[in-house]
């Protein structure tokens, strides 16, 4: 277990008995009998709304959170150590922002799923967020019942990204320009097969090519489209790719 510091607050099996600790205080949540199933790490670098955020997920049946962290690059480290299924990140931190965190996650190829909090996002960071795929995406002016379902629907492994913020970053991509345009017709083909969730030998076994050359066209398709991953093509399938002139949507 890490040792507390100014910028962490550790959640302990003591925490998971009703308390939670950090370097200068403590305070207490509330006891849950439920099962823990969907581990955190919460990053935030204002201290109140940190301990707010790990005191009122934690008392949630369904959630336990590993570790709050109060900047970018202990929330990386929290989230290397424990290895969580979820990290709640505040978008602007010292040290490394949560864009910086989902980049170097995303590199890094691994299994957390990231969630942005934050009071406000240009559409630049948002496409940012959305081609290293990210799952989430909640407004700090959001009801808790919205950051909870958020939380929930990320836990099951789907996306939880508004549509409205969502539609308004993907028309900045690019000017008008098609799928259709951008894709020769046998990546067509393989991107609508990839963001059904197919894997790369079902692919060459239905398109009666080779793993290796599915392989090459998902390549391709990453950098036409400017992604670098199967998460983040899945986010803008999910999403619905409005900004240009066709949807991912009609490719699912």
């Amino acid at each position: 277990m890490l040792k507390p510091s100014p910028s962490m607050i550790s959640v302990d099996a003591d925490s998971r008995a009703g308390r939670v600790n950090n370097a200068n205080s403590s305070y207490s949540v509330a006891n849950s009998q439920t099962l823990r199933t969907a581990k955190l790490v919460i990053a935030d670098d204002h201290p109140v709304v940190l301990h707010g955020l790990v005191s009122f997920v934690s008392n949630e049946p369904g959630f336990e959170v590993l570790a709050g962290c109060e900047d970018g690059a202990t929330a990386l480290d929290a989230i290397l150590r424990y290895t969580p299924e979820i990290a709640l990140l505040d978008l602007r931190m010292p040290k490394m922002t949560g864009l910086e965190v989902l980049e170097k996650l995303a590199n890094a190829r691994l299994k957390t799923r990231v969630v942005i909090i934050t009071a406000f996002a240009e559409d630049r960071d948002l496409l940012f967020a959305i081609r290293r795929g990210v799952h989430g995406i909640v407004m700090k002016d959001s009801v808790v019942d919205a950051l909870l379902a958020c939380l929930r629907t990320v836990s099951r492994g789907d996306r939880c990204l508004p549509p409205a913020l969502v539609t308004k970053a993907l028309q900045q991509m690019t000017d008008a320009v098609s799928i259709d345009q951008m894709l020769t017709s046998r990546e067509q083909e393989v991107m609508r097969l990839a963001t059904k969730g197919m894997s790369n030998k079902d692919m060459a076994a239905k398109l009666q090519i080779s793993e290796g050359t599915v392989k090459l066209h998902i390549h391709h398709i990453y950098c036409k489209v400017g992604v670098n991953s199967r998460p983040a093509l899945m986010t803008l399938a999910t999403a619905g790719w409005s900004g240009y002139g066709s949807s991912l949507r009609e490719y699912r």
